[in-house]
């Protein structure tokens, strides 16, 4: 049953929190400390700053999408193999929007707590995307 649960929370931190940027959704599945670690080299702990990387990504990408190629879980935690895609309309730390469509690869790693996520790591192909946007 946990695997089932972990499969259906990782779902739902993309299908609806990111790829409908719906915080509410977050509220219910992530932890109140929620640790982030972000392919753009960005590490957040707790809610607030979790939910400030997503409106970065937001601005930057309002048409950002992670799509899930391969999900497994089991008790212990999960793994996605992700597409991420979208249109660079908003400014990035130090970069300029550049109205280029990004398209790049990447693998994320959960943990779990109390049937909720409490970790993510992010590991996407930074070079692709930054590639994209030069």
């Amino acid at each position: 049953m946990t695997a089932i649960l972990h499969r259906q929370l990782v779902r739902q931190f993309y299908d609806v929190m990111w790829n409908q940027w719906n915080v509410e959704t977050g509220r219910r599945i992530l932890t109140m400390d929620v640790e982030f670690d972000g392919s753009m080299g960005v590490s957040t702990e707790g809610l607030a700053d979790f939910f400030g990387y997503m409106d970065l990504v937001r601005r930057a990408f309002p048409d950002f999408r992670s799509h899930l190629e391969t999900l497994v879980a089991d008790n212990g935690g999960a793994s996605a193999r992700l597409l991420c895609t979208g249109t660079h309309q908003g400014d990035l730390p130090g970069l300029p929007a550049t109205g280029r469509e990004i398209s790049y690869a990447g693998a994320a790693f959960f943990q779990f707590r109390q049937m909720r996520i409490c970790k993510v790591w992010v590991l996407g192909d930074r070079e692709a995307l930054f590639e994209q946007l030069s």
